[in-house]
């Protein structure tokens, strides 16, 4: 009795130690070609990076500058006003130019709307037109008080640089077409490459 229970725990022991590695073997077998491989599709980017720096500033006659201090910028992807005309926002009743020039009626009624947002007739204009603004905007930036700012690196390529700031007599607006090149590039903004400036 005593010598059949001894083979029989001598055979489950040489089975327990033969089976073992093969189990071990096959579960790390098993692991390794179960695992997902990543897959990595098409090549990865290499498109080149820019920077842009700009400065900002309003020249009077009297030649003193005024630099357009804590103020938001956008780099957007397109055009100001095809991006309105896009989102079909037209000019608010009674701020039209009468030049017929959509465009400039719609960067107008734009700059208006944030300069005199406290008139009725610009609150629904603007929320429509800050929601149009979203998916085209790229990046936007606060100038400092020297009217001093830059972007975080971007893909090189055509954007539009924008921003609005009230004036002694009003407003000025910028949505001046930009090209960002690989490295550092700048830009001066100031009356003579507004938009708008009154």
């Amino acid at each position: 009795m005593k010598l059949t229970l001894f083979l029989i725990m001598a055979t489950t022991t040489l089975l327990g130690t033969w089976l073992a590695p093969n189990t071990q073997a096959q579960t790390k077998g098993t692991s390794k070609t179960s695992r997902p491989k990543t897959q990595v599709k098409g090549k990865p980017s290499t498109k080149a990076q820019g920077v842009l720096s700009f400065e900002t500033g309003l020249v009077f006659r009297s030649g003193d500058v005024k630099p357009i201090a804590r103020t938001t910028f956008y780099l957007l992807d397109n055009n100001l006003s095809k991006i309105l005309i896009d989102a079909g926002l037209q000019t608010p009743k009674g701020h039209e130019s009468g030049t017929n020039d959509i465009n400039k009626d719609l960067i107008n009624s734009f700059a208006g709307s944030i300069v005199f947002n406290l008139l009725p007739e610009y609150k629904d204009f603007h929320l429509a037109a800050m929601t149009a603004l979203k998916p085209h905007t790229i990046q936007t930036v606060t100038t400092g008080f020297d009217g001093k700012a830059t972007f975080q690196p971007t893909a090189t390529g055509t954007y539009y640089l924008m921003g609005v700031s009230e004036t002694p007599n009003g407003y000025v607006i910028w949505n001046l077409k930009v090209e960002i090149k690989p490295g550092k590039n700048s830009v001066i903004l100031d009356q003579n490459n507004a938009a708008t400036a009154v």
